[in-house]
């Protein structure tokens, strides 16, 4: 593996006096409409008046027909707000393919769509198997500890394998072809079926902002996937990957202090994998 990034998903407190004033944080509250929003329209406000006079009726009248009307006004203002999203979306990526700022200024909305910090939070102190003592808090020792755990480097036995190995195949065995042609169809398909807002690789593009991206990076992906076919070799880019630990559940604080309490996974780049 080529970069290893530990990192630990948590809740990051600032110190006592960053965060300012409430005083400081009434003033930069803004307004709690979606007025502000890009995706707003007259549409949009029409149906969010809509909503809001059938809860009205039915808060003063507490009546069935009226809470069904509520009902269907909310599904109508839910449906006409993911419309004004979608088509704001497409008209953000058709400019973006013309303007290199506006697409990674879209990449970073896509990536913090979540609302949350994307920095890591902390481990505990960790020590290394079979040391009673020797807790450590510095990133670089943790990394080392918990990279040993997980990828340790044996030392390999090759006493098995036959120099003449090839030589002793089936002559008759059938082989398979590898079909090396591919389109932006056979990207679609591979797109299509990953989920859009999983956990990105180290470049933090997602599945949905490829997704949005439509048939011009599909075709630029089947370019750099045929190619690779032809060379031989996938970028080294699409093989590395961060590895992000979570902590394994039911673990005593004595037990947490181990690598062996923690479970890596590996988020590879989603253009690698499509």
């Amino acid at each position: 593996m080529d970069k290893i990034t530990v990192q630990v998903e948590g809740l990051k407190i600032a110190p006592p006096g960053e965060a300012g004033s409430i005083k400081d944080l009434e003033e930069k509250k803004g307004p709690n409409s979606g007025f502000e929003q890009k995706w707003w329209n007259e549409d949009v406000g029409r149906a969010m008046a809509h909503t809001k006079a059938a809860r009205k009726r039915y808060q003063s009248s507490r009546l069935d027909r009226d809470f069904e009307g509520l009902t269907k006004a909310r599904q109508v203002q839910k449906q006409t707000i993911n419309n004004a999203q979608t088509k704001t979306w497409r008209h953000l990526t058709a400019a973006a393919s013309k303007d290199n700022k506006k697409l990674w200024d879209l990449e970073r909305a896509a990536r913090l769509r979540g609302f949350k910090s994307r920095e890591a939070g902390t481990l505990l102190p960790l020590r290394k198997p079979g040391s009673m003592r020797g807790l450590t808090s510095k990133f670089d020792k943790q990394v080392d500890i918990l990279s040993g755990k997980f990828f340790p480097s044996p030392t390999a036995d090759l006493s098995d394998i036959l120099e003449d190995f090839d030589t002793r195949l089936d002559p008759f065995e059938k082989k398979f072809a590898i079909n090396r042609k591919i389109d932006e169809t056979d990207i679609k398909a591979v797109l299509d079926l990953m989920k859009p807002w999983k956990a990105p690789g180290w470049d933090f593009l997602s599945a949905g902002f490829l997704k949005a991206c439509g048939k011009p990076l599909r075709v630029a992906l089947a370019e750099v996937a045929e190619y690779s076919f032809v060379l031989g070799e996938w970028p080294k880019q699409f093989k590395s990957a961060s590895i992000v630990v979570l902590p394994k559940a039911g673990k005593t604080p004595k037990e947490k202090t181990l690598p062996g309490a923690y479970r890596p996974i590996a988020l590879l780049s989603c253009i690698g994998k499509s």
